[in-house]
């Protein structure tokens, strides 16, 4: 089940709100210190769906700040209305916990609630131990994820007790508990009717829960895929693989997956059966020690976009060369003899450079790097593969007039440009001239301010969309051995960017 929390300021948002959440929930939870007193009664009244009662105190994250007595007697007077769920804290004091389950009906569940915005603790099944003698129906276990990690030991907890609890990580590492909680037995999963209405750090928009992870569906049996990166929530791999997912009766669902360290990585992975997954910024070429193996085209890149489970093993691919090869030869044809400038040093460079270097027979490769170590590596990797002239400068301290003076081909393998820094661009736009291709393997925006000022300084352009689109198709392929649904792929995508 989806349960939307109604957050307000004012009476007209509140019914807004609510009237909005009738038509997109299962569960509605009013929660009464987020919301204006005068709205309580008539929301207390609506029967369009099943709803809890909240009246959440500072010390649990709420907003209530009153005394005790009052707190509970406020949600007494609330059991007139016949909610379906009543939350009270855990910590409340016994006896007016009693008096609360006194006076419920039998169409009332109480649900007790523990909430820990610092961490994630060690003694999940301890915590319920404490939790389940003092007299609810239910018991409702959130906490914060300060590593990915948590999540598995979130979900594992929610396995142990199938049925029994509503348990899941609040905060930007949770993510996944909030969309598998469902798939390991917990009762419902939180999410806020749309960005800015959100009741608790971490929440997903209720919309994204129902199309985009179509989380009704989700159960043990589940594939599951997903993207690692550190950050991942502005991609678009999410919409468009599930979207493939669902549009080929596929059953699995790909999760957005923000993880800073890989030390303990796949394990954890394995552990919550992910079966394989995208990566993006900054673990293409961290992820590779990690792995059992990974195929010639990969290993000459340096760079891992793409994992996948075979015979017990973690394998590692790229097919963000092949993406980028496909997007440029579709909107040019012959790119043979071309002096190209790729800008970046890391995974997506070096993905452009190996494509261009074994099928575009270059007359030459620039590199302008951000760091002069990952520049000097990529140098001289690439020194080593290629025999046409290789040479690479740092972006900052170049004179970048006198290098794009020789350039025919320019590629952004830089996230400068990437939502949300709108305003930036790697290149100054009188640089550009007419007669240079400029590629930006940016995605979103459409068309970033490096592409704009390119096509108005008279340059042919292409976007970073359609390497995007070229490389997750390979992917989705590889995982299921389905043809992908591309042309759905990119409505999806360019749907989502146009919003």
């Amino acid at each position: 089940m989806i349960c939307i929390p109604i957050v307000a300021s004012t009476e007209q948002d509140a019914l807004i709100t609510m009237e909005g959440a009738e038509s997109a929930a299962d569960v509605i939870e009013v929660r009464l210190d987020l919301l204006p007193r005068e709205v309580w009664t008539p929301l207390l009244k609506r029967r369009g769906k099943p709803s809890i009662v909240t009246l959440r105190p500072e010390r649990q994250g709420g907003q209530f700040n009153g005394e005790e007595a009052e707190r509970i007697r406020l949600l007494g007077e609330t059991l007139a209305f016949n909610p379906s769920f009543i939350d009270v804290e855990w910590d409340t004091p016994s006896h007016l916990i009693s008096s609360l389950l006194r006076k419920k009906g039998e169409k009332t569940t109480v649900i007790l609630s523990y909430h820990n915005f610092e961490e994630t603790p060690d003694n999940l099944e301890a915590i319920l131990r404490k939790v389940n003698p003092r007299g609810g129906d239910l018991v409702k276990i959130v906490t914060h994820a300060k590593v990915f990690e948590d999540n598995m030991r979130i979900l594992r907890f929610v396995e142990n007790n199938a049925g029994k609890t509503i348990a899941f990580c609040m905060g930007p590492l949770g993510l996944s508990s909030r969309v598998l909680t469902l798939r390991y037995g917990g009762l419902m999963t939180f999410g806020s009717l749309e960005k800015g209405k959100e009741s608790a750090p971490g929440q997903i928009p209720s919309r994204d829960l129902r199309e985009i992870y179509r989380v009704h569906q989700i159960h043990r049996d589940t594939r599951v895929f997903g993207l690692l990166g550190d950050p991942v929530f502005q991609s678009l791999s999410p919409i468009i693989h599930n979207s493939a997912f669902q549009a080929l009766g596929c059953d699995a669902v790909y999760i957005p997956f923000q993880v800073r360290s890989l030390e303990t990585l796949l394990p954890v992975f394995l552990s919550m059966a992910v079966e394989g997954f995208s990566v993006t910024i900054p673990h293409k070429e961290r992820i590779i020690p990690h792995l059992d193996g990974v195929d010639d085209k990969a290993k000459a890149m340096g760079a891992v976009n793409t994992v996948y489970r075979r015979d017990g093993r973690w394998l590692g691919t790229n097919t963000d060369g092949d993406g980028a090869w496909r997007a440029l030869e579709e909107a040019c044809g012959n790119l043979s003899k071309k002096r190209w400038a790729i800008l970046g040093a890391g995974g997506a460079a070096r993905a452009v450079a190996y494509s261009a270097g074994m099928l575009g027979c270059p007359r030459s490769l620039t590199f302008l790097g951000r760091t002069q170590e990952r520049l000097e590596g990529l140098l001289w990797d690439m020194g080593r593969m290629f025999s046409f002239p290789v040479a690479g400068f740092i972006l900052a301290e170049t004179d970048l007039g006198k290098v794009f003076n020789e350039i025919d081909v320019i590629v952004n393998c830089t996230p400068i440009g990437m939502f949300p820094r709108l305003d930036e661009t790697p290149i100054p736009s009188p640089l550009l001239r007419p007669s240079h291709l400029v590629f930006d393997t940016v995605y979103n925006p459409l068309e970033t301010r490096l592409l704009r000022e390119a096509r108005v300084r008279g340059c042919r352009t292409i976007s970073g969309l359609q390497m995007f689109l070229q490389q997750a198709v390979a992917q989705f392929e590889l995982w299921t051995g389905k043809s992908a649904p591309l042309p759905l792929m990119e409505a999806k995508a360019r749907e989502r960017l146009e919003r």
